[in-house]
């Protein structure tokens, strides 16, 4: 079993980031001191997750704003409006979608489902790269099948660089489901296919995941195994462990998956015995060599004081599940 996390509070413990940012807005200090706090806090972020025993250390879950908005820039989707005219986005383009500026309004802010987590809602309309404009599924599956080929970019881009484990996400084939189930079987296939061509250029070598939360994924599942992802982390506590239910029911699952072990959405920090349960239950029904242990969802909605100690029970949970099923031997 390995241990890891798909993202973690970015702000800093004293809000080091939040400072930062208001101070570069205000005009009171330059992009390079924005950049240099932003450095310290990833630095000290990966030490963190080194010092709680994670095992897998996930970099780019850091964001100046949010990581829907840091997609959106990365795809070139940026509204006409701002004057973009290509190349690599500044702080002025950036922070000009997230806040407006003095000659335009700022894109709009909405609420990730329940949580607290607000995200920058991408414009894909006429004057983007990927367009909206017309809602049939031919040019739904041209718009995707580009988007996915600019993912395939920058994933080839990472692998270049050295990066031997690429998380892509997400992958919300759930939330794109079509209400009218004769389509079902269509949108199903254009999706895992657009997914699949996001990473059809990596070496065996290269370890591709992704990442699946909040929704229910059982009468699709065998869609999620066609993706081929060598490793998904997917919700299983908040929904109260409905996910395994397809495993008890028989259904093979080879590649690498992480059911989560704790809700994040809730302040409360689960014990390490309570963890624990959850992973033998999982056992039960996944092999031991295929399951990764980690939290239901990235950390970014959850304080310093509930993150540790958090992971900490996590991390124990996970090393005492190991030692028994090493003594079992």
């Amino acid at each position: 079993m390995a241990s890891h996390i798909v993202g973690y509070p970015r702000m800093g413990p004293k809000r080091e980031l939040k400072f930062a940012l208001e101070s570069f807005w205000d005009g009171k200090s330059s992009a390079q001191e924005l950049q240099k706090v932003s450095a310290d806090l990833r630095t000290s972020i990966w030490k963190q997750m080194a010092d709680a025993g994670i095992k897998y250390i996930p970099s780019n879950t850091f964001s100046y704003y949010d990581q829907v908005l840091d997609t959106t820039a990365m795809l070139g989707a940026v509204p006409s409006r701002y004057n973009w005219t290509g190349g690599e986005i500044g702080f002025d383009t950036y922070f000009s979608m997230a806040r407006g500026n003095a000659s335009v309004p700022a894109m709009e802010m909405t609420k990730w489902f329940d949580t607290n987590y607000h995200f920058i809602v991408p414009e894909l309309g006429p004057d983007v790269n990927f367009s909206y404009a017309s809602c049939k599924a031919v040019d739904e599956y041209k718009e995707a099948k580009s988007i996915a080929l600019a993912i395939k970019d920058e994933v080839e881009d990472l692998e270049k660089a050295g990066i031997t484990v690429i998380q892509i996400d997400e992958a919300a084939l759930r939330e794109g489901l079509p209400l009218r189930k004769s389509e079902h079987a269509f949108y199903l296939d254009w999706a895992v296919h657009s997914f699949r061509i996001t990473n059809v250029g990596v070496q065996d070598t290269t370890q591709i995941h992704t990442h699946m939360c909040y929704s229910n994924f059982n009468d699709i599942i065998h869609s999620i195994i066609d993706m081929d992802a060598d490793v998904i982390t997917i919700e299983n506590s908040r929904s109260d462990e409905k996910l395994l239910s397809v495993f008890r029911e028989g259904v093979k699952y080879g590649a690498g998956i992480g059911p989560g072990v704790y809700d994040i959405h809730s302040p409360r920090i689960p014990s390490t015995e309570e963890i624990a349960d959850r992973i033998t239950k999982m056992l039960a029904v996944l092999e031991t060599n295929i399951l990764w242990v980690n939290p239901d969802c990235g950390l970014k909605t959850r304080k310093y004081a509930e993150v540790k100690p958090a992971l900490q029970n996590m991390v124990a949970a996970a090393k005492q599940l190991r030692t028994q099923l090493a003594s079992a031997k």
